[in-house]
């Protein structure tokens, strides 16, 4: 997973690379994977919200993306629907160019807006990313409730982050590459160790012993998503088991007949030459290329970029829930990247009127005096005397 994770990657600086490998001539390829992080490393948009909500539960809402160079400028253009009203700015800084061109001044580019959402006014959106096919986005909705008592009111934020992840890619190229590397694995395994009828009885051990491990993996990402601690040390659990020595223990503990050196060697060999030929199929097969943001999400797998989001919101009164990472005076603030976009931004308060309070004691007082007067059987008006005749 994590190879086809990479060749999605690199399959879009193919040019480059090419070049670069060619430049460092026998170490090319090794150079090549080295300096990918700092050759893609360029690509960074980050955008930053702050939500204020007023009393009459109307937000302040102030929104910027922030482009590092040219190149993300236009990603900006062609695959944002960016908010109306905004202004774009220009800010010069120095950029250190590491083996290229020294520093140099860059001008950083903002796209950025301003305005007020009027009370009620539902669910309302300033962020959407598009796919390449622009058939699906990912977008953002935020809102404000307010429950009114007039002495006191309460008010409930919520904004959701939403990715066009889809577990059901995520389930489906797990599954072809899984079908594919055990059909090649057979084939090659079949050939070196010349006994049929044993790779058959080898075969469904292997799935069975690899597809519990992946399926776990499935589960997890489909649950917690990709920017998950457990996700990662899964991941390296995988990385230990796809391996020749652990193949190799794994089949010689079932099948103790293969527990010589003759077939310990034939089982590695098939199992590198199946690891090269995986490579090659998942490079060139368009269907699993195209399933990219369907399974890393709209931003792809950003391992050598940087999609960067922050969120505040201020709330009137006292704060009562909130799922924010930090505060900053006033102000709770989220910060997560395009890894974990799908997000729930949450924070409820409450807000007490004390005059409002004195107001209306002194009106229930009132009234009560009111009653209590009317009320007495002293102030009833007197029956008329009869006149005697």
């Amino acid at each position: 997973m994590k190879k086809f994770q990479n060749i999605v990657i690199l399959k879009e600086s193919e040019g480059r690379l090419k070049n670069l490998a060619r430049s460092f001539g026998p170490a090319g390829l090794g150079m090549t994977m080295g300096l990918c992080l700092f050759l893609l490393s360029g690509c960074r948009i980050e955008f930053h919200a702050q939500s204020i909500v007023r009393d009459d539960g109307s937000i302040e809402r102030s929104t910027s993306y922030r482009a590092q160079d040219k190149s993300d400028r236009e990603e900006l253009s062609l695959r944002y629907e960016l908010p109306e009203g905004g202004d774009w700015k220009d800010t010069p800084v120095n950029i250190f160019k590491f083996l290229l061109k020294g520093p140099e001044v860059q001008m950083l580019s903002s796209y950025e807006t301003k305005r007020v959402i009027p009370a009620g006014s539902g669910s309302v959106s300033d962020f959407k990313r598009f796919t390449l096919a622009k058939d699906k986005a990912a977008t953002n909705a935020f809102r404000v409730r307010v429950k009114n008592w007039w002495v006191v009111k309460w008010f409930d934020y919520e904004e959701r982050f939403t990715d066009v992840i889809d577990p059901a890619k995520i389930k489906l190229v797990i599954d072809r590459v899984m079908e594919k590397g055990l059909a090649t694995f057979q084939t090659e395994l079949g050939t070196r160790l010349g006994k049929p009828e044993l790779v058959d009885r080898i075969i469904p051990e292997v799935k069975s012993h690899y597809e519990g491990l992946l399926n776990r993996y499935y589960d997890l990402v489909s649950e917690k998503g990709w920017d998950f601690k457990g996700v990662e040390e899964l991941s390296q659990e995988v990385q230990k088991e796809f391996t020749s020595e652990s193949a190799s223990k794994f089949l010689t503990e079932k099948f103790p007949e293969l527990d010589n050196e003759p077939s310990r060697k034939a089982i590695s060999e098939a199992f590198h030459a199946t690891g090269a030929m995986m490579d090659t199929w998942l490079s060139q097969d368009a269907e699993l290329q195209a399933y990219g943001q369907d399974i890393f999400g709209v931003h792809g797998f950003p391992v050598f970029q940087a999609y960067d989001f922050k969120v505040g919101v201020k709330m009137p009164g006292r704060i009562l829930r909130t799922n924010a990472g930090e505060k900053n005076g006033g102000m709770q603030v989220w910060q997560f990247s395009a890894e974990n976009l799908t997000q729930v931004i949450h924070v409820e308060s409450r807000k007490v009127y004390p005059v409002r309070i004195v107001i209306a004691g002194a009106v229930l007082f009132l009234l009560f005096l009111f009653l209590t007067r009317l009320g007495k059987p002293g102030d009833a008006p007197k029956p008329k005397k009869k006149n005697k005749k």
